[in-house]
């Protein structure tokens, strides 16, 4: 993965699911169903908002 040390330790943390065979072989079955993905780079909460929105 060539991530090291603190910052390897905080990947993992947030993201070690990624890792595992299982959630690659739910990823290939959604594929296959040929469902679509929305993946957001941020949270709901820190997304840009169009103008006059709360």
């Amino acid at each position: 993965m060539g991530l090291q040390g603190k910052v390897r330790e905080v990947f993992l943390e947030a993201h070690r699911d990624l890792l595992s065979p299982d959630f690659w072989r739910r990823m290939q079955a959604r594929h296959a169903a040929r469902e679509v993905l929305d993946i957001f780079p941020y949270r709901q909460d820190r997304r840009l908002r169009k103008w006059g929105q709360a």
